[in-house]
């Protein structure tokens, strides 16, 4: 599979999502299209092969771009919706390049290159996730349990993937997923209730997340010490203090 062949899937890619935000009478027929073409590519880009390594694999970019569809479709401004679907075509297509040079083209693949990228991806389609859902809930007013059922799934693939790509086989890493998965449950049921901004939910719920996979990675790779915390708890702080300072409340 030639390396070149990942930039006509960031065509059709990009062709999915433009379609999707110009006309709203096509945005499912949108998401269905791109979703499905994405799977079907990720199969072929893992050399065809319908095993446990392709739905591993699948994970990042399939909620990426699932995530990116549910934040366009609340965004009600048209450079915004234009930067994200830029940025969702070219973090899918990044993915998908990497995956098709560790697949057929390894003398060419640096180490590490999908796991970064994977990270990425996983932490922003955090946000993109949270900032839908919460929308979902202000304007939808969709029900409350449905909510919390999707969100502990993808919080529980994304976790579950993040700790698969970066090859870091423990046993602790095992327990590891379902604790951040409750964690990151029991802040979403308390940042619901906030009255600010849902963009400003989104970005405190990413930053908790970024705060226990990094963490959590640092210890079952043993290189945790006071300066990882130090560094990730300076960002998060960092975080939460501009916002709840800045945030329109209402």
């Amino acid at each position: 599979m030639p390396i070149f062949s990942a930039y006509i899937y960031s065509v059709v890619i990009l062709f999915g999502l433009q379609v999707g935000i110009i006309n709203p009478a096509f945005f499912w027929w949108a998401i269905g299209g791109t979703m499905i073409f994405n799977t079907f590519f990720v199969w072929l880009a893992t050399r065809a092969k319908l095993d446990k390594n392709f739905f591993n694999l699948l994970i990042s970019p399939f909620l990426f771009l699932l995530a990116g569809f549910l934040f366009l479709g609340f965004s009600d401004q048209v450079i915004i919706r234009e930067l994200v679907v830029i940025f969702l075509t070219i973090g899918a297509t990044a993915f998908v390049r990497q995956l098709i040079i560790l697949a057929f083209h390894k003398y060419q693949y640096k180490n590490h290159s999908l796991s970064t990228i994977s990270k990425m991806l996983n932490t922003t389609t955090i946000f993109f996730w949270f900032s839908g859902i919460f929308d979902l809930y202000v304007f939808l007013k969709a029900p409350y349990l449905i909510l919390i059922i999707a969100t502990v799934v993808v919080i529980y693939f994304l976790t579950y993937q993040f700790f698969i790509i970066t090859k870091i086989r423990s046993t602790a890493s095992v327990w590891f997923v379902p604790v951040i998965t409750l964690i990151m449950t029991e802040l979403f049921l308390s940042v619901l209730w906030l009255p600010i901004l849902s963009g400003a939910k989104a970005l405190l719920m990413t930053s908790i997340y970024y705060f226990f996979t990094g963490v959590a990675q640092h210890f079952l790779v043993a290189t945790l010490d006071k300066k990882v915390y130090w560094r990730y708890g300076a960002v998060v702080t960092f975080i939460w203090l501009v916002i709840l300072i800045t945030a329109r409340w209402s």
